[in-house]
């Protein structure tokens, strides 16, 4: 009876859980994720399927959390690039 009614609340979680995209972030979300691939030699895909993103903007920079998904153990990574080069200033991995 437990593992059914986990079961649901599980599923019901999984759809409240929402993410806010916001088309002219996509640029900077795909660089987090190929930064997060070449950190795991991973696969983007992959990382794509584990971890969503959230932007976020300082004067001098833009940075991007990859979060878990639902059901997804693990830690958040953060990127963050120079809004006036567009490089990459830093990338960690944080609580894996």
């Amino acid at each position: 009876m437990l593992a059914i009614l986990w079961l649901r609340a599980e599923s019901r979680l999984r759809q409240l859980q929402q993410e806010v995209r916001y088309p002219l972030d996509a640029p900077l979300e795909r660089r987090a994720y190929q930064a997060k691939a070449r950190s795991e030699r991973s696969s983007v895909s992959e990382i794509e399927a584990h971890l969503f993103p959230v932007t976020v903007s300082f004067p001098d920079r833009d940075c991007v959390e990859l979060r878990p998904r639902w059901g997804v153990k693990g830690g958040t990574s953060i990127s963050c690039f120079s809004n006036e080069t567009g490089k990459l200033l830093s990338h960690n991995n944080i609580g894996e």
